[in-house]
């Protein structure tokens, strides 16, 4: 489990938003139109909106136990 959170650390290491730019630098995203570059970093990030709530009401729920 560290070997993946270093990677990820390196992967982005100063902690900066998703951009489009930054998509682009992933294999496989460099030549999406900027439509759909644009559409995917809204999903990415309505993903992690969504899961960082789960989290809070399980953590929410585990602590009332």
């Amino acid at each position: 489990m560290e070997d993946f959170l270093k990677k990820l650390q390196q992967i982005n290491p100063n902690k900066e938003p998703l951009t489009q730019e930054l998509l682009k630098n992933f294999s496989g995203f460099e030549n999406l139109s900027e439509e759909n570059l644009q559409k995917l970093v809204f999903s990415i990030q309505t993903l992690c909106e969504l899961g960082y709530e789960l989290f809070q009401q399980i953590q929410s729920q585990e602590g009332k136990k």
